[in-house]
């Protein structure tokens, strides 16, 4: 494994470089991926990441219909967000890397970003202590090494 070239994919902080490389490591196409297709590997779990997230924050909504009106609203604006929404923008960073447009695709990342970041916010100010502002949090660790 390239192990030089994927911390420097991953980044230096410590905690995105972390999750970065766990990532990373957990696919067996990075033994010999090159820059591009070690971005691609995490860009890919950043999908993934997003999909969980936005299922979990959807079966939270229909959960919690009749409670917090705005915490339900977060679930449900947020669901999408991570969703859908990130999946075009990070899919879309996927072919912009492999047509050999790699500013292209770190726009297209921190465009799927600054969408969940309304998320980020609306828990962090509101809902700190639910356990979705976690798992945010560490989702966001892995798309700041994916912006590297």
């Amino acid at each position: 494994m390239h192990d030089k070239l994927i911390k420097q994919q991953c980044g230096y902080d410590h905690q995105a470089q972390a999750a970065c490389l766990r990532c990373v490591k957990s696919d067996p196409k990075a033994q010999e991926a090159d820059a591009v297709g070690i971005a691609t590997i995490i860009i890919n779990c950043v999908i993934e990441q997003s999909k969980k997230l936005g299922a979990h924050m959807a079966k939270l909504h229909e959960a919690a219909a009749e409670g917090d009106k705005k915490l339900t609203a977060l679930y449900e604006k947020c669901s999408k967000i991570y969703g859908d929404e990130a999946h075009k923008d990070l899919s879309r960073a996927i072919t912009l890397l492999e047509r050999g447009d790699s500013d292209g695709a770190s726009f297209a990342v921190n465009e799927a970003s600054v969408k969940q970041n309304s998320c980020y916010i609306g828990f962090e100010s509101d809902y700190k202590s639910n356990e979705v502002f976690a798992k945010i949090k560490d989702y966001a660790k892995l798309v700041e090494a994916a912006l590297e």
